[in-house]
């Protein structure tokens, strides 16, 4: 394991990311006197099943991605939130609807030397509407309803160029397969 032996923060901008330079100590002993850390806020992200079995996807344009895209309800955990709570609260913002089961898939960091962000993943189950989206963002957002084949032609075709929207799509594939091996 490695150990820290000092960290300077060089630039922060609560609540979007943090980059720091540390000196560590390597397990075998190496001393590395300028490893870089870029922090970014927690996320959350669910795959939204409809009654009918479709997935509410949205679309707007994505600038990390320069392109408009095709993705599922996201957002940023807010200081002091339950991660839970943060996706009913983006799911309802962006879409409308209220989720009637949030099942979780797991919390991952997507930059294993650096830490980048971490992401909690659900699949949200029994989707319904309740009041008009206000995403209130920078975003004009369209919802569209999909079959998964509709979503892996997306993901192909580079219409999903986000990995943390193709994580959470294969994330839930993968909870559905198991579902189903359980239930026979």
């Amino acid at each position: 394991m490695w150990k820290t032996l000092s960290s300077k923060v060089l630039l922060s901008r609560p609540p979007y990311f943090t980059v720091t330079q540390q000196e560590v100590q390597t397990d075998s002993g190496q001393i590395v006197p300028d490893y870089y850390r870029v922090e970014l806020s927690n996320f959350v992200i669910c795959v939204p099943f409809l009654p009918s079995g479709e997935v509410l996807s949205l679309r707007s344009y994505k600038h990390g991605a320069g392109q408009v895209s095709t993705f599922f309800p996201a957002g940023h955990v807010e200081e002091g939130e339950e991660p839970d709570t943060a996706m009913k609260r983006e799911l309802l913002e962006e879409t409308g609807y209220e989720v009637g089961r949030l099942v979780p898939l797991g919390s991952f960091i997507d930059n294993g030397n650096q830490v980048g962000s971490r992401g909690h993943y659900y699949v949200a189950l029994d989707c319904s509407p309740v009041q008009a989206p206000d995403d209130g963002d920078l975003e004009t957002l369209t919802q569209h309803h999909l079959r998964g084949e509709d979503i892996e032609a997306a993901i192909l075709s580079g219409d999903m160029p986000v990995v943390h929207h193709v994580a959470a799509w294969h994330l839930a594939r993968a909870w559905q397969r198991r579902q189903a091996g359980d239930a026979s």
